[in-house]
């Protein structure tokens, strides 16, 4: 590893909280400052970080990759009895990135409006609904545990859609949604342009629709029960977009029961795809494939009540690849607009793992020593479904299956650290993938050894 990487990083922390002492009294205060009236809300989050990782694990690439990003968040929020209109505007750039790494847009997307909505809201009506809630316009948010559809923290460029969303809440607390979404296309595409942060607006189009709906309703001890239905059904647009043409409808459900001290915890959630779609965004690539593919993500848990607070969870996470590349049929399985660092590791340049030809038990501890700190570890040894099919984003793959199923072992360190209790929070972190026989002898893997992947960021509120 590069001695100075880590150094510049140490040196980022220091100035970082620097400068945050010297802003000590600025955040959260930017509210009553102004002087916005009661109905009228102005949030900002700024985010610098900077993240190396050495030892390239992408097919076709060598050597390390840099970033210095920055995100930005202006968000204002106007509110009345039964309404509300939300904008917010978001700045991700990034520096440093060498010109062989992994920067793309969701790294770097300047000056995007990424949520304008309008929202209206119901409640103390008679009958089964006792509440409604409508959002129209662009829009970010959360569908169940986020696995699926969710707004990236992580990412530097979160995913967006823009349409309709309406939820119904019912007298026993549940909950009923349904959607109909146009996913943004991230923009630039070009390498040249993201990295340069240059300025072009995302864009939805009816070549790209997503519809579905969503139930959620609690059982006993705190147990609740999800369901749901997501259609996607996409084409080639006619501005330089190539996609896959997925024609996909995926079924799942959700069993769970939340976090509390002294008790078990638990979230099993897994679903089937089934349609058509084909191999590559290739505009080459004419062939509709049969779609059967499924995920699984297994975990239990205890936060003990003791000093600390520890909590040890069990974890285990599978997504079916595709057995067969020239079967006819498609087996891979597709995460949709779901972010995965919370199961399966750190995105950005690294982004090891995804939920697609995986099979993958893991182990994770959790503390928080105190209510500014908390700190975690992960390890998790990684399998491939399928062992013709390729490992995650890496592109690396063996079509004859001769190199093994096994990909590696991989160690996930996180801690953070509030300065200024909800205004300033440092975090620091990284992961290390120790090869397995699959990446030392596929065909096209890079043969550099074991990643390591690491960085450091502090976040403002104001």
């Amino acid at each position: 590893m590069n001695p100075f990487k880590p150094l510049f990083s140490l040196l980022l922390l220091l100035a970082a909280a620097f400068f945050a002492g010297a802003v000590a009294a600025a955040p959260q205060q930017l509210q009553s400052a102004i002087g916005l009236p009661a109905w009228l809300s102005l949030d900002l989050v700024h985010r610098t970080r900077y993240e190396t990782l050495d030892d390239q694990f992408r097919a076709g690439h060598e050597g390390g990759d840099q970033a210095l990003s920055l995100y930005t968040s202006v968000r204002l929020a106007a509110r009345g009895e039964r309404w509300r209109v939300v904008g917010e505007l978001i700045d991700a750039r990034a520096y440093l990135t060498d010109p062989g790494g992994a920067a793309d847009s969701n790294l770097v997307d300047t000056a995007e409006l990424a949520q304008a909505y309008l929202g209206v809201h119901f409640d103390g009506l008679d009958g089964p609904v006792e509440n409604v809630d409508l959002m129209l316009g662009r829009m970010m948010f959360d569908l169940g545990a986020g696995r699926l559809i969710g707004r990236n923290l992580f990412r530097n460029m979160p995913n967006a859609f823009t349409g309709a969303k309406l939820e119904l809440g019912g007298r026993h607390d549940d909950r009923l949604t349904f959607m109909y979404l146009l996913p943004h296309s991230r923009l630039p595409l070009d390498r040249a342009s993201v990295l340069d942060n240059e300025v072009e607006f995302d864009r939805e189009s009816f070549d790209t629709q997503l519809l579905g709906m969503h139930y959620r309703y609690p059982l006993v001890r705190d147990t609740s029960l999800e369901g749901f239905v997501l259609g996607l059904h996409e084409r080639d647009g006619d501005w330089q977009h190539q996609t896959q043409n997925r024609q996909i409808v995926t079924f799942g459900s959700r069993l769970f029961r939340p976090r509390a001290s002294g008790q078990l915890d638990f979230d099993i959630e897994g679903g089937v795809q089934t349609g058509e779609a084909r191999a590559s965004a290739s505009p080459l690539d004419r062939r509709d494939l049969d779609v059967f593919a499924s995920y699984l993500h297994a975990e239990l848990g205890r936060l003990f009540a003791l000093p600390w607070s520890p909590r040890l969870s069990l974890q285990y996470d599978y997504a079916s690849g595709d057995d067969d590349p020239n079967d006819g049929d498609y087996g891979r399985f597709d995460g949709l607009y779901g972010p995965v660092r919370g199961d399966l590791g750190p995105t950005s340049i690294f982004t090891h793992l995804i939920r697609s030809n995986l099979n993958s038990p893991g182990l994770r501890i959790e503390v928080a020593p105190n209510a500014r700190a908390d700190a975690m570890m992960t390890w998790r040894a990684v399998w491939l479904d399928s062992d013709r099919d390729s490992l995650g984003l890496s592109g690396v793959r063996d079509a004859s299956g001769a190199s093994s199923s096994f990909a590696g072992h991989q160690i996930e360190l996180r801690g953070r650290y509030w300065l200024l209790p909800q205004s300033v929070r440092l975090e620091a972190g990284g992961a290390l993938f120790l090869n397995g026989s699959f990446l030392d002898t596929a065909p096209n893997a890079t043969g550099e050894g074991d990643t390591a992947y690491g960085y450091a960021d502090i976040t403002f509120y104001f």
